[in-house]
């Protein structure tokens, strides 16, 4: 699964030479969720929410695997309302820098609360305990744990 082009990085080929029976791309994603110029995490975690409760109700088990891009570069202003930025404490540097910091830390702030919400939907869906959530070993900088979705 990944929010980009099948064709960029010639993705669908190189996915089914990895082994992959099935492939989503951007144009399988709910396209009125985006940021910036990308699909948004939030987007995705639904996505995978979806293909999950798809594998559920046939009795299959799912390996899912997932790339988001949300936060990728390049940082600038007006990626997000000013309703939905962070606040940061930025002393010491330009307008430019703290608006880019900004975007990066809002684009955090939304991808982490995507993960959050896929986290806290696997937790109460049924085969749960027969499922193994594989994350990152390190959460942005921050060594993983169950207490983080709480």
């Amino acid at each position: 699964m990944h929010p980009y082009s099948s064709d960029y990085y010639n993705r669908k080929k190189v996915y089914s030479n990895l082994g992959f029976k099935e492939t989503i791309f951007e144009d399988e994603f709910e396209q009125d969720i985006v940021r910036g110029w990308v699909i948004s995490d939030n987007a995705v975690m639904n996505k995978i929410e979806e293909v999950y409760s798809e594998a559920l109700e046939r009795d299959e088990s799912q390996f899912i695997f997932a790339v988001t891009i949300q936060n990728h570069q390049s940082y600038s202003a007006g990626t997000y309302s000013k309703e939905e930025q962070v606040d940061i404490l930025a002393l010491g540097i330009d307008n430019v820098l703290k608006e880019q910091l900004v975007d990066f830390s809002t684009g955090i702030d939304n991808s982490s609360k995507a993960l959050c919400q896929l986290v806290n939907y696997l937790k109460k869906s049924e085969g749960y305990s027969a499922m193994e959530l594989v994350e990152y070993d390190y959460v942005y900088g921050k060594r993983y744990s169950e207490d983080m979705f709480e």
